[in-house]
């Protein structure tokens, strides 16, 4: 089984047009039974907000988005 990773981390609910893509976009993959695996990063707010469930591919992070360096530094310390 293939696996793809999806940076969601920017979903929350102030995030405007970029969430309703990604909101969309994360339905869609949610739904697909396919021979690949998505894993999607996302802030365990915006887990909560929308009301996902899937935790096979579902990966929540507590990261703020008012610091995005924090975040960047986090995402190259911890993902290979």
């Amino acid at each position: 089984m293939k696996r793809v990773g999806f940076n969601a981390l920017l979903l929350h609910p102030q995030a405007g047009g970029i969430a309703v893509y990604m909101k969309n976009l994360i339905d869609a993959m949610l739904k697909v039974n396919t021979e690949w695996a998505p894993r999607i990063f996302l802030q365990a707010e915006a887990l909560q907000h929308y009301g996902y469930h899937d935790a096979d591919k579902l990966v929540p992070l507590r990261l703020s988005h008012t610091h995005p360096f924090r975040r960047i530094v986090f995402e190259w310390r911890t993902w290979p």
